[in-house]
């Protein structure tokens, strides 16, 4: 199927794309609770079934996947309106099969624009993730929602 846009008066004009080009689109999402708490239900009866080599698989698997996301981060300065100031947040995503990140959500914003412009920004460059060959691992890795944490601690020094 062809790519086609079609014409709305409104804003937000919708557009077709066909599989290969939504594969390489991400998507923002908010208020997912009901998605994100199904697949987490999947993903621990998986892992209910682990072998400790398989954890291992999965652990390095997240693992790897923090460095390439860390590696496109680049950390916001921080403001004299930031200093001696608390900040948590999180970020979740899911990743389809071919390690897209799709259904990227704030869980929780860390009250730092900056700090959730920077994961967000991170998870965009980063786009994809290696999921693990064995069967079992990689439909945990798809189903279970991956969640990061940052806090002031990620200011650029």
């Amino acid at each position: 199927i062809p790519k086609e846009i079609i014409p709305t008066p409104k804003p937000g004009s919708a557009t077709v794309l066909d599989d290969n080009a939504l594969s390489r689109e991400l998507v923002y999402t908010e208020k997912s609770d009901k998605l994100f708490a199904k697949r987490e239900r999947q993903a621990k009866t998986i892992a209910r079934a682990f072998t400790p080599r398989q954890q291992q698989i999965t652990n390095k698997m997240y693992a790897d996947g923090f460095a390439s996301i860390s590696s496109n981060l680049v950390e916001p300065k921080r403001s004299y309106r930031d200093v001696g100031k608390k900040y948590y947040g999180q970020i979740r995503f899911l990743v389809d099969p071919q390690g897209n990140i799709y259904n990227i959500e704030f869980k929780r914003r860390s009250g730092s624009a900056a700090l959730d412009d920077a994961f967000l920004s991170a998870l965009k460059k980063t786009a994809r993730l290696t999921l693990p060959s064995g069967r079992k691992e990689r439909a945990y890795m798809v189903l279970k929602p991956i969640v990061l944490y940052f806090d002031e601690g990620d200011f650029a020094q």
